[in-house]
């Protein structure tokens, strides 16, 4: 399943301030103007922007049309701050983030694409992209982005996770291995630890070292009794072992 990161909104608390433009914007759809209550946040900011219609502007309005699931509305709010400044990464990106949910992944590799040109180091965007590019079974280039994450940050573990799993898709099971046994050498805080520990249990597994594989889960659903993708792996690996393992399978599953 992809998986993509937020809406980036880091104007939203008041509207940004760059340079009011000479010619004024493109009015939105009256749907997106007038389907607001006297106390949203979307009306206020929109009186704002009838004086003041700047890139961050819309981009916050994007936001927070995005957030009250107005994403048609959204669109049209980024693409607006895309058209009164660029470049204008983070507009791109949350573009992409919209179009995403819509179902477009097409256009929202390209303003994914634009927006890593525009902000080479932006791990949302490398995220992004990357995800689309699995969910497409394009795994090389998702490869790709998940390790230009790691260059940047090697303590995101949501990257080295997704690495991972692209790694075992491409039948790269040691360099999976080998990825989270250094993702869990960056000292990950506790949830992030257990995540990647669940991993390299299945990790292990498809490298071919079933018992390793097993003995890191039972570690970990003895230290993390809560953790729910932890009994569900050992469960999966369980159920691989044949008949005298059902009992085992069956009882990690109910508890996941």
């Amino acid at each position: 399943m992809m998986l993509v990161r937020p809406f980036s909104a880091m104007g939203q608390s008041a509207v940004p301030g760059h340079a009011v433009p000479a010619v004024r914007p493109p009015i939105l759809p009256k749907t997106c103007v007038e389907q607001t209550h006297p106390s949203d946040k979307i009306k206020i900011l929109l009186e704002a922007i009838h004086d003041h219609p700047t890139a961050g502007a819309y981009n916050t309005l994007g936001v927070l049309y995005a957030q009250g699931d107005r994403v048609w509305c959204a669109i049209k709010a980024f693409e607006t701050s895309i058209k009164l400044e660029d470049p204008n990464w983070e507009a791109h990106y949350n573009l992409a983030v919209a179009l995403i949910s819509k179902g477009d992944q097409t256009e929202a590799t390209r303003e994914l694409q634009t927006a890593i040109q525009q902000k080479p180091d932006s791990v949302s965007s490398h995220f992004a992209l990357g995800s689309v590019f699995e969910d497409e079974k394009k795994l090389s280039d998702a490869e790709e982005q998940f390790r230009s994450i790691l260059k940047i940050d090697p303590r995101f573990a949501p990257g080295s996770l997704k690495l991972s799993e692209v790694l075992i898709a491409e039948g790269k099971q040691q360099a999976a291995v080998d990825c989270l046994e250094e993702a869990l050498k960056q000292h990950p805080s506790g949830d992030q630890a257990g995540s990647l520990r669940a991993a390299m249990g299945v990790a292990y597994a498809e490298n071919g070292e079933m018992e390793k594989g097993q003995a890191t889960l039972r570690d970990l659903v003895t230290a993390e009794p809560d953790s729910a993708v932890a009994h569900f792996n050992l469960g999966l690996l369980s159920m691989r072992k044949g008949q005298p393992a059902d009992l085992e399978a069956a009882a990690e599953m109910e508890r996941a």
